[in-house]
């Protein structure tokens, strides 16, 4: 969504409900497990041309050969894209590129979350199991969060060893591959997964948020009974309870105080657990320069986490 119709949309669904206090916190720390981090060390990879070396993603498929390479795997060629700062290993475009890594699942875990920051196009196996849906498609720089695929309980060995392995496609100009795998453990509500993008204005105190969130753990959320707290970078925002509105599609807040306003915009997308997060900001300036930028979201104890690709204009 562009910026603009972003904004339209958000200020039309926003209402003057109550005036909330902002202050300086810190985020709480989320209960989601990182089991492979973004810009992980030492997977195993092939550079090949588009299509080739089928069946790599086989546990049983022999990798001896392949050199050993840390992620990001990419190469920018002058694009300037937000996360290209990330590569640690050349990926030549209009190629494919595929990556194995073995990790160990905690036992007692669920909700597994495979993660891709890709530029071009990418499809993610599980213990040789087709967890993406295919090959699936992107366009333009790679963000965190690109695609998040759920992965099904029956692919995994709890508590032992797993593959991941990735087919990463380029169809030119720069690439970008990254991966990262999260859990919860069981029986824990969360925000999971929790993802999106940051448009940015910093010298006018704006940004724009669009992402989404499914409330994990068998939970449920009810916003306006609870206090909310939201938090980009440093700035940060607490919303007790009632400051949320129900509408037809979701639940919508507006807030301001000090020459800051606030929209934050949680539509509805899946009943009764997944949500798309809108976010307008506008007032005063913002002292954030750098991408990825922290953001938290927390519903009552229920909370969400991720390092988001900002874009600055």
């Amino acid at each position: 969504m562009s910026g603009s119709r972003q904004k339209i949309t958000l200020l039309s669904k926003c209402f003057a409900i109550v005036l909330v206090s902002l202050f300086w916190w810190t985020p709480f720390a989320a209960a989601q497990i990182t089991i492979v981090p973004y810009q992980d060390t030492d997977y195993k990879y092939l550079v090949v041309a588009h299509g080739s070396d089928s069946g790599f993603e086989q546990p049983g498929f022999n990798d001896s050969s392949w050199p050993l390479g840390n992620a990001a795997f990419g190469e920018d060629n002058g694009f300037n894209c937000p996360i290209s700062t990330t590569i640690a290993t050349d990926w030549p475009i209009n190629t494919d590129i595929l990556l194995r890594k073995t990790f160990v699942l905690p036992s007692g875990v669920t909700n597994v979350i495979v993660s891709v920051a890709i530029d071009n196009d990418v499809q993610v196996f599980i213990n040789g199991h087709d967890v993406s849906g295919g090959l699936r498609t992107h366009e333009g720089c790679a963000t965190r969060g690109s695609f998040n695929f759920s992965v099904d309980p029956s692919f995994l060995n709890s508590g032992g060893d797993n593959l991941l392995a990735v087919r990463g496609r380029d169809r030119g100009g720069a690439d970008l591959l990254d991966v990262q795998i999260t859990a919860m453990p069981s029986g824990t509500c969360a925000l999971s997964p929790f993802h999106g993008e940051l448009r940015i204005d910093p010298d006018g105190g704006v940004f724009y948020l669009s992402g989404g969130f499914t409330v994990a753990g068998g939970c449920s959320i009810d916003p306006p009974r609870q206090e909310v707290l939201f938090s980009v970078g440093d700035f940060s925002v607490d919303l007790p309870a009632g400051s949320f509105f129900k509408v037809k599609t979701g639940y919508v807040s507006e807030t301001r105080i000090n020459g800051i306003f606030l929209c934050i915009y949680l539509k509805s997308i899946a009943p009764p657990n997944k949500y798309q997060l809108l976010v307008y900001r506008k007032g005063g300036t913002i002292d954030i320069n750098t991408s990825p930028v922290p953001v938290s979201l927390i519903i009552d104890d229920i909370s969400g986490s991720a390092d988001m690709t900002a874009t600055f204009f």
